[in-house]
C-alpha cells in the first residue's frame, strides 16, 4: 500500500468527520501515538457545535481538506458515527491531491473509504478509531496488529478459521479480488451515488451494530434486487453485534445464513472485524485471495 510503512518523525493527522469523543480521549490517543515515534497533529477546532456532528460541516470539511493536502501520509479518524456522508459533496468539487493519504477509521468512515477508492484510486484501512485507541479499549493483539501494518512489519496476513455458509463456499478453490467493504448500512446509504463502490470481480465484507435481523434482512436483499451483487467473488461477513430482539436473542446469524443459500455466491462468516472486541486492521482495495473449503481462509495484502 502506497505510503506505507510510516516511520519514526512521521506526521499522523487528526481529523473527526463524524461525531465527537471525549476529549480526554483524544489526549490519550496522541500520547500513545507519541510514543510509537509518530508525530500527531489535531485541529484547533476539532470539535465544535453542531445539532449532530462533532462540528459543523464546513469545520470538519476544513479539516479534512487540510489534512489530505498536508504533508503527512496518514490520517486517523477520531470517531464514526454518523458525518462523513455530509462531506463527500464538498470532497466531489476538490482536485486530487498530488500526494496520496492512508485513511483509518471504520463504521461510518467507510463513505470516506469507498470514496477514496472509487475517484481517486487511493486505497485505505478499515481499522480501530483514535477514540478507542485513546481508552485503551483496544485487544493487545488488535492494537499490536495495527501497529505492526503501519510500519511495515506486517505486509500480507491470512485470516483462518471462516466459517463456510453454502456450497459454493465449502468447495475447496480459489478465489482472487480486490477487498472492500465496510458498515453494512453505511455502503447501502452510498447506492446509486458516484461514490459508492464498484462491487464487481471483488470480494466484499461486512460488519454492523445495532440493527435487528429484519433491517440486515431487508438490506441484503435490497443489494441483491439493486445489482450490487452482480458479479461479486465472494462475501465474508465480520460481527454483527447488538440488534437483539426482544427476547434478548439475535436473529442476524440466521439472517446471513438464509441470505447465503438464496445466493449464488460465495458466503462465508468469521472475519474478526467490526464494532465489538475483534477490531483487526484490513486493507481496502488491495488485492485478496479467498480459499474456500473445510479450512477457509482469507489472505490479504497491504
Amino acid at each position: 500500500m502506497k505510503n506505507l510503512p510510516l516511520k519514526v518523525g512521521d506526521f499522523v493527522d487528526i481529523i473527526a468527520p463524524g461525531f465527537r469523543c471525549d476529549i480526554k480521549d483524544v489526549k490519550s490517543a496522541l500520547k500513545r501515538i507519541k510514543s510509537w515515534g509518530l508525530v500527531p497533529r489535531v485541529p484547533k477546532n476539532l470539535f465544535g457545535p453542531d445539532i449532530i456532528c462533532g462540528n459543523s460541516d464546513a469545520a470538519r470539511f476544513d479539516q479534512l481538506k487540510r489534512a489530505l493536502n498536508s504533508n503527512s501520509k496518514f490520517i486517523w479518524c477520531v470517531r464514526g458515527g454518523y458525518g462523513s456522508i455530509r462531506l463527500l459533496d464538498g470532497l466531489s468539487k476538490m482536485k486530487r491531491p498530488k500526494r496520496s493519504k492512508v485513511v483509518l477509521g471504520y463504521s461510518d468512515i467507510t463513505s470516506l473509504h469507498a470514496f477514496l477508492l472509487r475517484k481517486w484510486k487511493w486505497k485505505s484501512l478499515h481499522g480501530p478509531l483514535l477514540d478507542k485507541f485513546g481508552k485503551g479499549g483496544l485487544a493487545p493483539r488488535d492494537e499490536t496488529y495495527l501497529k505492526k501494518v503501519l510500519f511495515g512489519e506486517i505486509k500480507n496476513h491470512s485470516y483462518g478459521n471462516l466459517k463456510p455458509l453454502n456450497a459454493l463456499a465449502k468447495k475447496a478453490g480459489i478465489v482472487r479480488g480486490e477487498l472492500i467493504g465496510g458498515n453494512l448500512t453505511v455502503v447501502s446509504s452510498l447506492i446509486g451515488l458516484p461514490w459508492q463502490f464498484d462491487s464487481s470481480g471483488k470480494i466484499l465484507f461486512f460488519e454492523d451494530i445495532g440493527e435487528r435481523g429484519y433491517r440486515v434482512d431487508r438490506l441484503l436483499k435490497y443489494f441483491s434486487q439493486v445489482g450490487f451483487f452482480k458479479n461479486v467473488k465472494a462475501i465474508v461477513f465480520g460481527e454483527f453485534i447488538e440488534g437483539l430482539e426482544r427476547n434478548g436473542k439475535s436473529l442476524c446469524a440466521p439472517v446471513i445464513k438464509r441470505f447465503a443459500n438464496e445466493i449464488k455466491i460465495p458466503v462465508l462468516m468469521g472475519l474478526p472485524t467490526g464494532h465489538g472486541d475483534k477490531q483487526t486492521t484490513l486493507p481496502i482495495g488491495t488485492k485478496a485471495i479467498l480459499k474456500k473449503g473445510a479450512k477457509a481462509e482469507l489472505y490479504v495484502t497491504y
